[in-house]
């Protein structure tokens, strides 16, 4: 068996617009998966809470609660254990509820936030 190579640096955490995307969910998570494909080919450590949560919200719907505040919450231990936030500029994100409170929960604790592009390229987030 091949060597296996764990991923380089911190856990990035990859937020993303969702609830009101201009294009719909299911678009919102195919291009926010594409994304976090990216980031994982140049070996970043990522957890999309879109990506994770969207499957787990449809498999669970008799179980899980549907609220805004119910996947923030369970989205808390994750920011806490992220280094730093990629925002995925995608349509919408500076509208999404979700993103702000992420983003301020970030500056909150002093972590960086930069943004992310569809093709994985990162610069410094303009708010």
């Amino acid at each position: 068996m091949a060597e296996i190579k764990p991923p380089r640096g911190e856990i990035v955490y990859l937020a993303s617009p969702y609830t009101n995307h201009p294009a719909g969910r299911a678009e919102a998570v195919r291009r926010v998966a594409r994304v976090a494909a990216i980031l994982l080919t140049q070996r970043k450590v990522v957890y999309s809470p879109i990506v994770h949560g969207h499957h787990l919200a449809a498999a669970g719907d008799d179980v899980l609660p549907g609220s805004t505040r119910f996947w923030l919450a369970h989205c808390c231990p994750f920011l806490d254990a992220a280094r730093i936030m990629y925002v995925f500029t995608d349509d919408g994100w500076r509208e999404s509820r979700g993103v702000t409170y992420e983003i301020g929960y970030m500056h909150a604790q002093g972590k960086y936030v930069d943004a992310v592009d569809a093709e994985g390229n990162t610069r410094r987030l303009d708010l």
